[in-house]
């Protein structure tokens, strides 16, 4: 039945204001530009070892329960945590902390899908009355102009990182006391309970991982029997029979290759650092200790530790990204006095690269592994590469990462890794 003829205009009205009601927010939020610059080529790179250094202040150590301990976290560090998780995918987005007396501002840039525009995303945290326990309020969220309800934000948030990581973040977070901001910098106080943070930790392992990083750390520990402590062993000797095991639980359906790959890594790169998986997986804290041994890579044990760093904290997968949460703070890096080193930064290419490989193609990079490659064909050549560089040095030969000097070195460097044979047909990112 037709509708009468002067009703078609108040209809049609009616579909005209809807069709604004919906496409006004949507033309709020989008933005021609995005609000932050992309960072210049290599300088994630080199905030990797920032990264490191804030990590190994959140390290509790070997504290006593109930002791008070207070950790500083820098704007500079915290700015360089972003890059390299934005590094790990691929620079899709950018993101920006700034810390100031009384609160905390975060902008955050990402094309929009599959259009010619941007979504520029603003946060902004009130620091000026610490609640002990709690997160700090969050008072206004924009994308790019159009203003977000801040307690729909903040749900969202919480929903987002509980799927990844469990009820972690509420068992840790009556550990908090207080905290305390000032210009770029904000200080934890918080108070350390042990049992909390094993709890927190077990919900950082999917079943999968956790019996997987136990079976690692058992054959590490029995590879490394005859080996005194102290003394040094090649990373490929371990490698090879750790992978050839890993793949062959796979084969038989016992096991994951993504949970297996993804544990040896974190059991080596722990291995690196003089620690082990004990104190992070609930149900491996009876069992004995790794030796402490040195991995080398390229004769280095410094490179060992940056490739295999890098490659863990790259890993694109796992249900709750478990190794960058669980076990980075564990990731420090004991030599961040020994200066600038382009070897440094190509070892930690080489090692994200093999990251984004392993997040890929798991079960072909075990059966890789498992035939004995030599390093060659995963860790480039780092013969030549200007390393031990005083921030005084650095300035005198390259001034600021986007000058011409600095970009050829780090071409030379991105030309290195992307030639290795393991890499090739593989898409950087």
């Amino acid at each position: 039945m037709n509708l009468p003829v002067r009703r078609r205009p108040l209809r049609l009205a009616w579909l005209l204001l809807l069709l604004a009601g919906l496409l006004l927010p949507v033309g709020l939020a989008l933005q021609r530009e995005p609000r932050l610059a992309a960072s210049p080529p290599g300088a994630q790179a080199q905030l990797a070892n920032q990264a490191r250094r804030l990590w190994a202040q959140l390290r509790p150590g070997a504290a006593p329960a109930g002791a008070l301990r207070q950790t500083r976290l820098g704007e500079a560090e915290l700015n360089a945590l972003l890059a390299q998780a934005a590094q790990t995918q691929g620079g899709r987005w950018r993101a920006r902390l700034r810390i100031d007396s009384g609160s905390l501002l975060l902008e955050a840039s990402q094309p929009a899908p599959g259009l010619p525009a941007w979504l520029n995303l603003t946060l902004h945290w009130d620091l000026r009355d610490p609640q002990p326990g709690r997160l700090p309020a969050l008072t206004s969220a924009q994308l790019g102009n159009l203003p977000l309800p801040p307690s729909w934000v903040e749900a969202a948030a919480l929903r987002w990182l509980r799927a990844r990581t469990g009820d972690s973040l509420e068992t840790l977070l009556p550990m908090l006391e207080a905290y305390r901001a000032a210009p770029r910098q904000l200080w934890l106080f918080w108070r350390w309970q042990p049992q909390r943070a094993a709890e927190a930790m077990a919900g950082l392992w999917c079943p999968a991982e956790g019996v997987a990083l136990r079976t690692q750390h058992e054959h590490l520990r029995q590879l490394l029997a005859g080996v005194l402590p102290g003394h040094a062993v090649e990373l490929p000797q371990l490698l090879t029979p750790m992978a050839a095991a890993a793949l062959q639980r796979v084969g038989q359906g016992a096991s994951d290759a993504a949970a297996e790959l993804r544990a040896l890594l974190a059991v080596l790169a722990l291995q690196t650092v003089g620690r082990d998986i004990r104190p992070w997986l609930p149900e491996a804290q009876s069992l004995p200790p790794s030796p402490r041994v040195l991995l080398l890579l390229a004769g280095r044990d410094d490179m060992a530790s940056h490739f295999l760093i890098a490659a863990l904290l790259s890993w694109q997968g796992g249900e709750r990204v478990s190794a960058a949460l669980g076990l980075a703070k564990e990731l420090a890096d004991a030599r961040s006095g020994s200066g600038f080193s382009f070897n440094d930064l190509a070892a930690d290419a080489a090692g994200t690269r093999f990251g984004q490989f392993a997040a890929r193609q798991p079960t072909e990079l075990l059966a890789l592994l498992a035939t004995g490659p030599a390093p060659a064909s995963y860790f480039p050549d780092i013969a030549g590469l200007p390393e031990f560089l005083s921030e005084a040095e650095f300035r005198r030969r390259y001034g600021q990462l986007d000058s011409p000097a600095y970009q050829q070195e780090m071409a030379r460097v991105r030309e290195r890794v992307a030639a290795l044979p393991i890499y090739q047909g593989f898409p950087g990112r």
